[in-house]
C-alpha cells in the first residue's frame, strides 16, 4: 500500500546562516587560532588531523598528514597513522600558511605545529 505524504505539512527546518570564508578569516586574522583554523578550512583537515600535524611532516612545501590528535576522557591521544588509508596524503602547503608555520617556535621535527590543547 503507497503512503502519499503532502509536503506542505511537513514542518521546514530551521537553517543557520553560517558566515562566509572571507568572514571567517577576516575574524580569525591574528588570533591563535588562525593557523589551524586555516589548516581546516584551507587544506580540509579534520580538526585531530591539525593537530597531529608535526613540523617533520613539511618537506619542500608539501605536507604529508599521516597521523592524528585526539581528546580522549580528558587527556590527548596520538593516533601514529590515519584512520582511514585515504586520510593519508600529500598537500601542497599555500604560503601564507606555511609562513604561520614558520612563525610557530619548535625545537624538533617532533613538535606539533598546532601546540594548542582543548579547553
Amino acid at each position: 500500500m503507497s503512503r502519499i505524504v503532502w509536503f506542505s505539512r511537513l514542518k521546514k527546518p530551521n537553517m543557520k546562516v553560517l558566515p562566509t570564508a572571507d568572514q571567517v578569516i577576516h575574524m580569525i586574522r591574528g588570533t591563535e587560532i588562525e593557523l589551524p583554523c586555516l589548516l581546516a578550512m584551507w587544506l580540509s583537515l579534520r580538526m585531530s588531523a591539525v593537530r597531529g600535524l608535526q613540523f617533520g611532516d613539511i618537506k619542500d612545501g608539501v605536507l604529508t598528514v599521516q597521523r592524528s590528535k585526539l581528546f580522549i576522557k580528558g587527556k590527548d591521544v596520538v593516533r601514529e597513522l590515519n584512520k582511514t588509508y585515504n586520510s593519508t596524503r600529500r598537500l601542497v602547503v599555500p604560503a601564507y600558511i606555511q609562513s604561520l608555520i614558520d612563525a610557530v617556535p619548535h625545537e624538533r621535527d617532533e613538535n606539533f605545529i598546532v601546540p594548542q590543547a582543548y579547553q
